[in-house]
């Protein structure tokens, strides 16, 4: 998806510039040094990529770090008549593995 998104941000960066070019000589001042800083992408795009491995490291982190043995036994206590059975500890499971995804 991201990929995706960058790739329509450049093909869209690429035709506003070029269609700045187009324009009558004089409508917009210096439109001849309106380009790409490959410089600049490449800064954004450092920083794009420390955000997304800071935002969905430190969530998973803090997720390994849960023991699910006590949710399990208080939701075990809570239905007397029932034992936790083998879909509760697959969903359980499941849904530490979506937060440790960051999704």
């Amino acid at each position: 998806m991201s990929l995706l998104g960058c790739v329509l941000g450049f093909a869209l960066t690429y035709a506003v510039i070029a269609a700045v070019h187009k324009l009558p000589s004089g409508t917009i001042p210096r439109a001849e040094a309106v380009h790409v800083r490959w410089t600049v992408v490449l800064i954004l795009a450092g920083i794009a990529t420390m955000t997304t491995l800071l935002s969905a490291t430190f969530p998973a982190l803090l997720v390994a770090r849960t023991d699910l043995q006590p949710a399990l036994q208080v939701a075990s206590r809570g239905v007397a008549t029932r034992s936790v059975s083998n879909q509760d500890v697959v969903r359980a499971t499941s849904q530490r593995g979506t937060l440790a995804g960051g999704g």
